[in-house]
């Protein structure tokens, strides 16, 4: 499973934080997906065309050749990536209904960021620091951001200490990543 996902590029765009990504992180962002899934399956319906769609946008990603050779060095047909983009979609799904709750942001917290993290980038890049009142938006907007993924990552390591997870380490060991080749 972990190879079809790396092949393919089919790990939840969530889950791309840096790149290249280790094989690990891969492993760790799969369990992630396969833990989200199983509280959630069933709750919520992916269509036929929105997995179809995901599947013309990643062979148009990959490129039409680079696919079917994929395809092939796994001895598959692009079907049997139906389950492996679905499980993507409903991931990416349950997880943006996560993130898109407004997590309450105080004046402190603002002024904090403001003051710590928002004048020092803009001074570093030798702008001129707006005034907090016409940044204020934008800064909220990023402590949102902050927040959610604090909360994303908080209930990830709940589901994970819940769960049972077993690695196959001897299986990991044969699975290559894109840049081993």
């Amino acid at each position: 499973d972990l190879k079809i996902v790396i092949l393919f590029g089919l790990e939840p765009e969530l889950g791309q934080t840096e790149s290249p990504l280790k094989k690990e992180d891969l492993l760790n962002i799969y369990i992630d997906e396969l833990l989200v899934l199983n509280l959630a399956r069933g709750q919520i319906n992916i269509s036929q065309e929105e997995i179809d769609q995901e599947i013309g946008q990643t062979r148009a990603r990959l490129g039409s050749q680079l696919f079917e050779a994929k395809c092939q060095s796994l001895g598959i047909e692009a079907d049997h990536l139906i389950p492996y983009i679905e499980n993507k979609l409903l991931f990416e799904r349950i997880v943006n209904a996560r993130l898109s709750q407004k997590v309450p942001i105080s004046l402190q917290e603002l002024e904090d960021y403001y003051n710590h993290t928002y004048v020092p980038e803009i001074r570093a890049k030798d702008q001129p620091v707006p005034e907090m009142v016409n940044v204020l938006t934008e800064i909220e907007d990023k402590l949102q951001a902050i927040k959610a993924r604090e909360q994303l990552s908080q209930w990830l390591q709940e589901l994970r200490q819940k769960a049972r997870i077993i690695i196959n380490h001897d299986c990991l060991e044969k699975v290559e990543l894109k840049e081993e080749k």
